[in-house]
């Protein structure tokens, strides 16, 4: 893991294929426009492979690192 490049090792983390699909192109495409973004998209990554204890950190980490301030905005 290169430091502060938010880069991960892990298979699901920043830098991994799952996480460039998921925060650009079509897979942002999929969960950036629905109602309940994170809901939407944490059932998303779960269909995708992505084990429960892993998907709850990983679906605000996704949210928050393609739309900063959404959570905050909309979850007070």
């Amino acid at each position: 893991m290169a430091v502060g490049t938010g880069g991960s090792a892990l298979p699901f983390g920043p830098g991994s294929k799952l996480w460039k699909y998921w925060t650009a192109g079509a897979g942002f495409a999929k969960w950036s426009t629905a109602v309940h973004k994170w809901t939407t998209l944490h059932r998303l990554l779960i269909a995708a492979g992505v084990p429960g204890r892993m998907a709850d950190g990983l679906t605000t980490n996704i949210i928050q690192a393609t739309m900063p301030g959404y959570l905050k905005t909309n979850h007070k």
